[in-house]
Parts: structure tokens; C-alpha cells; sequence
């Protein structure tokens, strides 16, 4: 599970680092961790999950950080599972 705060603009950005590195890049999908929602995060200020549109900067090592549909309100974080799939 991963938790971060994100910036004003919707932008959730940290590394987020793979145990192993992977044999190529992999396709990254996140989930609410409460409810299993694809492509969401739960907001853990106010209970709700939030709309993820992409996963950035992606490489066999890890990614670099979330973008949000909306930007959320200020000193709002977020916790997620994700999954990592080289496809292989």
C-alpha cells in the first residue's frame, strides 16, 4: 500500500519503487484500497474514493507519481494498492 499527499493541482508525485526491478516496463493499474476500485485512490480525509487519469513516468524500477481527475482540497492524502504487469 502507498500513502501521499498530493499537490493543488492534482499531482501526486513520489517515487514509488518496485521490490525487484522488472523485466521491462510494466503496465501499472491502482486501486482504492478500501473499496477495489480500478483506477481510483481513497481520500483518507474524506472517506471517498477519487478519480485517477493516468500513472506517470513509469519505468522497470518503479513510477514517479499519480495525476487526479480533480484536484482535491488542501492537506487532503491518499493510500492505494497497485498492480505492475510486464505482461510476461
Amino acid at each position: 500500500m502507498s500513502a501521499l499527499q498530493a499537490f493543488s493541482n492534482g499531482f501526486i508525485g513520489n517515487t514509488v519503487r518496485y521490490h525487484k526491478p522488472m523485466a521491462k516496463t510494466p503496465t501499472v493499474n491502482v486501486y482504492s484500497s478500501i473499496s477495489g476500485a480500478i483506477n481510483n485512490l481513497r481520500d483518507n480525509v474524506s472517506a471517498a474514493d477519487v478519480a485517477v487519469s493516468a500513472v506517470l513516468t513509469g519505468s522497470m524500477t518503479g513510477y514517479g507519481g499519480i495525476q487526479l481527475v480533480a484536484a482535491p482540497a488542501a492537506g487532503h492524502y491518499f493510500i492505494w494498492q497497485h498492480t505492475a504487469d510486464t505482461g510476461w
